[in-house]
C-alpha cells in the first residue's frame, strides 16, 4: 500500500506549496477532503482531494460544509472546481477528521464539471 490508511471521507491537513504567486488556487495550510476511491490510495501515490475555505462563497460549484450537520470539526466551503490529484507521498499530512457519507451535492458538482 502507497498511502496506506488513506480513505475517502478522510479530511486531511496540508500545505500545497509551492503555488504560483498571482493565481486564484487555493494556497497554504488548510483541510482538503479525499473524495478518490481507496484503489486509488493503494495502487498509487496520489489522492483525488478538495480543498476547504473558511471564506463564503456563492458559486454553483460550491458545497457549504456544515461541521454539525456532517458530525466533523471541520466547517467552511468546498472548493469543487479547484478538486486536483495530488502526490501526498511526499507530502506532510495529518488525517483531523472523517466523515463516513460524502455529501451527494459534491459528487454531483464533479460530474457536472467533468462533464460525464
Amino acid at each position: 500500500m502507497v498511502l496506506s490508511g488513506l480513505r475517502q471521507g478522510d479530511i486531511i491537513m496540508l500545505d500545497n506549496a509551492p503555488k504560483p504567486e498571482h493565481n486564484h488556487e487555493q494556497k497554504g495550510y488548510r483541510p482538503w477532503l479525499v473524495v478518490s476511491d481507496p484503489f486509488l490510495t493503494v495502487v498509487t501515490p496520489f489522492a483525488w482531494v478538495i480543498p476547504f475555505t473558511s471564506e463564503e462563497k456563492i458559486f454553483p460549484t460550491v458545497v457549504k460544509w456544515d461541521g454539525k450537520k456532517e458530525g466533523t470539526i471541520t466547517k467552511g466551503t468546498l472548493l469543487v472546481e479547484q478538486m486536483t490529484s495530488l502526490d501526498l507521498e511526499n507530502r506532510q499530512y495529518k488525517i483531523v477528521d472523517h466523515v463516513d457519507h460524502i455529501p451527494q451535492q459534491v459528487f454531483r458538482n464533479i460530474v457536472s464539471i467533468l462533464g460525464i
